[in-house]
């Protein structure tokens, strides 16, 4: 019960903290660490954790949003999209490794960032296209624009990448028992 309860409470302020960062830098279109911190989630306590953390952070933003909210479709595929940066997090497990060259650990935090990219910004591209028409000129419009916030995670994502090792050794050393 105890350990449920630390993890609710990791993923709540996580996702406060996505929704912080996200106003903290709602001058820079689309650059934020709100990828980062959903994929963090998802890479120190899997899946479900990730999905939500990000998926619970975008709601958060997407309605609190002081630009106001995005069209209901817009705002549904940003959560989609930010819950499965959490996914990403998880499924780089695979791959990142921190025994692993540093430059080895810098390229696959690289590739980790355009694939968390590309899984935000696809469904978030298609439905806004789809809504706002024409569809094919908003697609390319779209997709262009994602080319900015794609690079600053990119370079995001390898510059905190002690931070991941620290949190997560950090985290493996609290982790709660199942008590």
């Amino acid at each position: 019960m105890r350990a449920r309860l630390q993890r609710l409470v990791r993923i709540a302020l996580f996702a406060a903290l996505i929704y912080v960062l996200s106003l903290a830098s709602a001058t820079l279109p689309g650059i934020t660490p709100a990828y980062f911190i959903a994929w963090l989630a998802g890479f120190l306590w899997g899946s479900l954790a990730g999905f939500t953390t990000g998926a619970l952070g975008m709601a958060l933003w997407t309605f609190l949003n002081p630009y106001g909210p995005a069209l209901p479709p817009v705002a549904l595929a940003q959560i989609i999209g930010m819950g499965g940066c959490g996914l990403v997090g998880t499924i780089s497990r695979m791959w990142l490794r921190d025994q692993h060259p540093p430059i080895a650990q810098a390229g696959g935090m690289g590739l980790t960032a355009l694939l968390a990219s590309v899984v935000f910004f696809v469904p978030v591209v298609v439905v806004d296209a789809w809504f706002h028409q024409p569809f094919w000129p908003r697609i390319v419009a779209g997709s262009t624009f994602t080319l900015i916030p794609t690079g600053a995670n990119v370079i995001l994502f390898v510059l905190l990448l002690p931070v991941v090792w620290r949190v997560r050794r950090f985290e493996s050393q609290r982790e709660p028992s199942s008590s």
